[in-house]
């Protein structure tokens, strides 16, 4: 899981991520709610969310989660 990048972070309108395996990546709200989830993830994009805080959980095909991190969306 320490093999798993995510950037920039703070982060404009689009955030990468970089992983030795296929993964799905999903966008939760500062009070919890699913916002957007991607398949097979390698980019993400953020521009129709609100600047703010997004927690993003990466979770492996079979349901493991491999990484959860706090991303800052900051356009200026």
């Amino acid at each position: 899981a320490g093999s798993i990048r995510i950037y920039p972070n703070p982060a404009g309108h689009t955030v990468y991520v970089e992983s030795p395996v296929a993964v799905r990546v999903v966008v939760y709200s500062a009070d919890g709610r699913m916002l957007m989830q991607e398949d097979n993830a390698r980019m993400l994009d953020l521009s129709q969310l609100p600047d703010g805080i997004y927690t993003l959980r990466v979770v492996s095909n079979t349901g493991l989660q491999l990484k959860v991190e706090k991303l800052i969306k900051h356009t200026r």
